[in-house]
C-alpha cells in the first residue's frame, strides 16, 4: 500500500492545480475600469483623469443613498474589508490621498482607491492580489448599479430604434413618412426620459 504514495509528487500536484485554480483579477479589473472610465468621462465632461476624479468626488447623491442603506447594500461588505486592509497597509500615499479607506462610508476614499489600483496596474507596479480582487468586486458592484439605471432610461429596444434611424438617415428612403414617425417617436422618448449620464445623481426608490 505504501508503494502507491509519492509524497513529493503529491505535494507538487496539489500546489500545481491549486495555483491553476486561482483567478487573476488584474485583467477583469482593467476591463471593468474601462467601462467606468468611459462613463465618468461622459458625466464629468473631462478627459483628464485627475480632474474627472475630483469632479466625481463631488457627485454625492448615489453615495448618500449608499450611506443610508438605500442602494448598493452589498458593497459595504467589501468596503469593510478594504477599510481593514488599507488601514493595516495603505495602498499608496499621495498629496491628494493617504492610501487608506477610513470607514465603510468613505466613498471618496473608495473612488481614489479604484483610480490608484488602475494606475499602479497600468504602469506596471506590483499590487497585492487581495487589493486587486477587492478593487474589482467593489467597482463591479458600483458599475452594475450604474448600468442598470442607464438601461432603465434607455432600453435595448430604444437603442435598436436609434440604430435603425441612423440607417434610414443614410438611405434613399430617409424622407418617407416612416422615417419621420420613427424620428419623432425616438426623439420624444429620449428627450422625455431621464438623462442616462446623470443616473448617479437621481434618487431611486425601491
Amino acid at each position: 500500500m505504501d508503494s502507491i504514495h509519492n509524497p513529493p509528487n503529491d505535494i507538487r500536484y496539489i500546489y500545481k492545480w491549486y495555483k491553476k485554480a486561482q483567478v487573476d483579477y488584474t485583467e477583469l479589473y482593467i476591463r471593468i475600469y474601462i467601462s467606468y472610465n468611459a462613463w465618468y468621462r461622459q458625466v464629468t465632461g473631462s478627459t483628464n483623469d485627475r480632474e474627472a476624479i475630483s469632479i466625481l468626488k463631488k457627485r454625492f447623491v448615489i453615495w448618500d443613498d449608499y450611506c443610508n442603506g438605500k442602494t448598493l447594500a452589498s458593497l459595504k461588505i467589501y468596503v469593510d474589508r478594504l477599510v481593514k486592509l488599507t488601514n493595516e497597509k495603505p495602498l499608496s500615499k499621495h498629496s491628494y490621498w493617504e492610501g487608506t479607506i477610513e470607514t465603510v462610508n468613505d466613498w471618496r476614499g473608495l473612488i481614489e482607491f479604484w483610480y490608484q489600483v488602475r494606475c499602479m496596474l497600468v504602469h506596471g507596479s506590483d499590487v497585492p492580489p487581495r487589493y486587486v480582487w477587492l478593487a474589482y468586486e467593489t467597482l463591479e458592484l458600483f458599475m452594475a448599479e450604474i448600468v442598470s439605471r442607464m438601461q432603465a432610461c434607455f432600453t435595448d429596444k430604444d437603442l435598436q430604434r436609434l440604430e435603425e434611424l441612423s440607417t434610414l438617415v443614410k438611405s434613399d428612403i430617409s424622407k418617407d413618412g416612416r422615417f419621420r414617425r420613427l424620428q419623432q417617436k425616438l426623439q420624444a422618448k429620449y428627450i422625455e426620459s431621464p438623462d442616462i449620464w446623470q443616473v448617479d445623481m437621481q434618487r431611486v426608490h425601491r
